[in-house]
């Protein structure tokens, strides 16, 4: 039987498996291999080192994913089986297996509640047991799964989605959510075995099943403390958090400070700029440096140069962190202020209010083969028309087709490309898959841009957000605004 039109639109549409250093991906620009570190600190010599053979067998640009993975485009057949030598080479801790993640400040983070670098170093010897005691363990589980330790930290990991998820309550209490349902409080020991449980019921179903399908009540829990009946309130689709049901999504549930169930945690913090790690031995202050790449991407050459200065001023390591976003540390306070300067003329964002920290754009044409329009050329122009709508509350999604790779999820504002390259759509509230509410020119797409931050500047009722704005126009008022001349 053959495929309708649309079933075959789908199918091509659908996005792939996720590249690795052994199985890189095809793209527009050759093949494209993910690294998913280990450890959340890597010394800057090695960084480098795994830098200068992305430039040397690669294109020489690098991306930093939503979860805080290493990507190097440009490589070819061969050039990737080199590129993998020398990063074994390097010595470089690729993590195997499910992801387990922790907070890109673990070990730093002086006020953390408990010790994730400890707990996830637990979990993965939980699935290596597993995997010696029945051989294929992990090729049943989810190829996406992912385990999420937050350790109660300044570090918020509540926009990743996880199967999975430990949110520590005290030093040694931990909250277990299977997707966005409570499955108790653990101390520690009882949170390995509830995970344990936890996986093996996952592996039990097969591959499909993720940690929403679970049913805490059908497991045998060593709970301190019984899951709490509230359900939580969906949250808002703000920039850089996950959306969709937090039932079905696995997105973490907004947990109340300083209540009876919960330690008080400290405020989370923006990992692009200045972080206080608080006073050390010796009392004095030491900060980290968070940076962030233009639309995710950036240039090998400009960031080994970057790590050149770090290590100059006194660094000693790097860590890929959440929402494309690396950190240097320790930095005392007037090294801090140095090496952001330099950062910053190396063409990094080091403040959380620069306009194109709210933009997610892909790789784009010519980088993707997938892709109608140059996505980082649009991001670029947009971040500049619109910068007035972005307000904390908007977020912009640049997709050069509607697989939204860049931002699987919904956004309040997403450009897309289809077949007619000189067109594209104008998403409102949706993904890059949705049906557009309003299709826009390319060639008059500043003009439409700078019509869309006036109509919105100009409507804005005292304390209204953008996005607020933008939903009371609606696709109706917004395609009107965009049809003036």
């Amino acid at each position: 039987m053959e495929m309708s039109g649309a079933r075959q639109a789908t199918t091509a549409w659908r996005r792939g498996a996720c590249p690795t250093l052994a199985a890189p991906m095809p793209t527009g620009d050759g093949l494209l291999a993910r690294l998913r570190p280990r450890d959340a600190a890597l010394p800057l010599s090695l960084a480098r080192a795994v830098l200068l053979a992305a430039g040397r067998h690669g294109s020489g640009l690098v991306e930093i994913t939503a979860r805080g993975s290493l990507q190097v485009r440009g490589l070819t057949a061969r050039s990737a089986a080199d590129f993998a030598d020398d990063v074994a080479q390097s010595g470089f801790p690729l993590a195997q297996g499910p992801a387990v993640e922790i907070s890109p400040l673990s070990g730093l983070d002086r006020q953390a509640l408990a010790d994730g670098q400890a707990m996830a170093q637990r979990l993965r010897a939980v699935l290596a047991e597993e995997e010696a005691g029945s051989s294929g363990f992990t090729d049943r589980l989810a190829p996406k799964l992912s385990i999420v330790i937050d350790e109660g930290g300044q570090a918020d990991l509540s926009g990743l989605i996880a199967d999975l998820r430990l949110v520590a309550e005290a030093a040694e209490r931990w909250r277990l959510f299977l997707g966005a349902q409570d499955a108790g409080l653990f101390d520690a020991q009882g949170a390995v075995v509830a995970v344990r449980a936890s996986l093996r019921a996952l592996a039990q179903l097969g591959r499909a099943a993720r940690g929403r399908d679970l049913d805490p009540a059908t497991l045998t829990l060593p709970a301190l403390e019984a899951a709490t009946p509230e359900k939580p309130a969906e949250p808002e689709n703000e920039p850089g958090a996950e959306t969709g049901a937090l039932q079905g999504q696995g997105r973490a549930p907004e947990m109340k400070r300083g209540s009876a169930r919960q330690s008080p945690r400290p405020e989370a913090v923006t990992l692009v700029g200045p972080i206080d790690l608080g006073p050390g031995d010796r009392l004095t202050r030491s900060f980290a440096l968070g940076l962030g790449f233009a639309f995710g991407q950036a240039r090998a050459a400009d960031l080994i140069a970057f790590l050149e200065l770090a290590e100059a001023e006194g660094a000693a390591e790097l860590r890929l962190a959440p929402d494309h976003g690396l950190i240097v540390a320790p930095l005392g306070e007037a090294a801090l202020r140095r090496l952001m300067a330099r950062a910053e003329a190396l063409g990094f964002i080091t403040r959380p209010d620069n306009p194109a920290r709210a933009v997610a754009a892909c790789a784009g044409r010519p980088a993707c083969a997938s892709a109608c329009l140059d996505t980082k050329g649009i991001a670029a122009q947009a971040a500049e028309r619109l910068a007035p709508l972005l307000d904390g509350s908007v977020r912009l999604h640049v997709s050069g087709c509607p697989k939204g790779c860049a931002h699987p999820r919904a956004a309040a504002l997403t450009l897309v490309g289809g077949p007619a390259q000189e067109r594209l759509g104008l998403v409102l509230e949706g993904q890059a898959a949705d049906a557009p509410s309003i299709a826009l020119d390319v060639s008059d797409l500043n003009g439409a841009l700078t019509r869309l931050s006036r109509c919105v500047s100009g409507a804005r009722l005292a304390g209204e957000s953008a996005r607020a704005c933008l939903r009371r126009l609606g696709p109706a008022g917004i395609a009107a605004a965009l049809q003036q001349g």
